[in-house]
């Protein structure tokens, strides 16, 4: 059995995740000590207490004063002394389980409780590019029900494709899980997503990485020809200065952004004319920063009085593209001419 097994069941099986640490001892069997710091005490006192002998039997729990509790077996009569720290109720720790789950994972952490359902939380952003970003649910359904409302809350809430994690598979049915695949829907389950290493710290498994190729595959345009408007994969942390475009003739660059890189013609960066397929002013704006090693001044033998709204024309397909926000080409210090925040070269 995989690590944390037990313990992904007992989130399940355990209403609310509150149980006597004797419950939570016969859930968790050899996860108890590994996750036995999640586990918070409250101020509740249960009312029954588990026979460790017989699963189908408990104690009913009677206190005579402070700190003085028995238990009354519900089957035989028998009375055993139980102390304050038998009868007190433990419950898992969510914040915590969740923080770890969004560190092995890798995603950005945001928290943000779900109105309307328990036990569901936004606890992150999946942010595989810049300019796509995907929210990442967890809920721990005791049911197949609670589980199908629960993914019909997170449907009406927004029109975007979500990641939604659950203890186990156990409660998912062919409903809910075409209601996911209607809205291309990444569902991981964590007894197959999460392990640890030799040190006990939770980690990704291998089968993650699949999952989430596949589902960026689904909810990310690709481009399918070599003429077709595509996107650069510019990593979710990437500004303009990261950028290094040379063009390696009239038609064709090569991009590099930290570990990405990419050669694309100007078809696929948007720079083409509707009407003649050929190479728009903004490409050739492109070529005359080229030439200017990223800077084009009133004085340049390109200079034109149309590259203003070029400049804005470019600046527009540029940020489609690489998915950046903020503006990449600005003003040049004496507000003689442009240049662009990215390094660009020209062929040699």
């Amino acid at each position: 059995m995989n690590p944390l097994q037990k313990m992904w069941l007992a989130l399940e099986d355990i209403p609310g995740a509150a149980a006597v640490l004797t419950e939570w001892r016969h859930h968790l069997g050899p996860d108890f000590k590994a996750v036995a710091s999640l586990l918070q005490p409250t101020d509740e006192l249960a009312a029954s207490y588990p026979d460790a002998d017989d699963p189908y039997s408990s104690y009913r729990v009677v206190s005579h004063g402070a700190g003085d509790f028995v238990g009354v077996h519900d089957r035989q009569g028998e009375i055993t002394i139980l102390t304050k720290r038998d009868v007190l109720i433990y419950r898992m720790d969510h914040r915590r389980v969740f923080r770890r789950v969004i560190a092995a994972l890798e995603f950005e952490r945001y928290e943000e409780t779900v109105d309307g359902v328990p036990h569901t939380a936004r606890i992150g952003t999946f942010r595989p590019f810049a300019g796509f970003e995907f929210p990442v649910y967890v809920t721990i359904p005791l049911d197949s029900a609670d589980l199908l409302r629960v993914i019909e809350v997170v449907l009406s809430r927004s029109d975007r494709p979500f990641i939604l994690i659950t203890p186990t598979g156990r409660r998912l049915r062919p409903i809910a899980e075409a209601l996911l695949k209607q809205r291309n829907a990444c569902f991981l389950t964590l007894a197959e997503s999460i392990t640890t290493d030799a040190t006990g710290k939770w980690t990704a498994a291998r089968t993650v990485s699949e999952r989430l190729t596949t589902f960026r595959r689904a909810v990310i345009p690709q481009a399918t020809e070599s003429n077709a408007v595509a996107f650069f994969p510019t990593p979710a942390t990437a500004s303009w200065s990261d950028l290094r475009i040379k063009f390696i003739d009239g038609e064709t660059v090569s991009i590099k952004i930290a570990s990405e890189a990419g050669t694309f013609v100007y078809s696929q960066m948007g720079m083409a004319d509707g009407r003649s397929a050929k190479p728009t002013k903004q490409w050739d704006l492109l070529r005359s920063f080229a030439k200017g090693y990223g800077v084009v001044t009133w004085r340049d033998s390109d200079a034109n009085r149309k590259n203003q709204k070029r400049r804005e024309s470019l600046a527009r397909n540029l940020k489609a593209f690489f998915r950046i926000d903020s503006e990449p080409i600005v003003l040049t210090d004496d507000k003689q001419g442009w240049r662009t925040i990215f390094s660009i070269e020209p062929d040699a």
